[in-house]
């Protein structure tokens, strides 16, 4: 299965809670909602704090998104804009760097969110569920530990 990626604006900017298409209960997270540059980006249980809001707004210029967190205002950011399976995913502050540029592709229900700066995609590590997952950049595989819901977050 190969997914086609359109650069087009797939969702509308707002906050969103993003959860695993292998549980929605697992949402992506701010370790510890620290916001110290650095900071794991995990798996873990939807809880409604803002460690897991996320302000996603597209970017016209060059048809990307950015994703940062509405608590810390710190963004999600590919460490050190690598390229390689299990690159990992921490917050950062904002800057216009490709570590912090994204694609959302619709998959059906589910959203792939690419990384600006390598075919890579957003991935649960070993598909777990378990608190503190990993989040990292690997290669797109069509499976759930790829796949997202964008919730919508009228609540924050």
């Amino acid at each position: 299965e190969i997914w086609i990626l359109s650069p087009i604006e797939t969702i509308q900017n707002g906050e969103y809670i993003i959860s695993s298409a292998l549980s929605e209960k697992k949402v992506i997270d701010i370790a510890g909602n620290s916001s110290k540059n650095g900071t794991n980006i995990q798996l873990y249980d939807k809880n409604e704090t803002s460690a897991q809001i996320w302000k996603i707004s597209y970017d016209e210029t060059d048809d990307l998104y950015k994703i940062y967190n509405e608590g810390t205002g710190k963004a999600l950011d590919a460490e050190g804009a690598g390229t390689s399976n299990k690159t990992n995913i921490h917050s950062w502050d904002q800057n216009e760097t490709c570590a912090q540029k994204w694609s959302i592709a619709k998959n059906g229900n589910d959203y792939i969110i690419y990384s600006a700066c390598s075919n890579l995609v957003i991935d649960v590590d070993a598909a777990s569920t378990y608190n503190g997952t990993n989040i990292q950049l690997y290669k797109p595989n069509s499976t759930k530990a790829q796949k997202w819901h964008l919730i919508d977050d009228k609540s924050h």
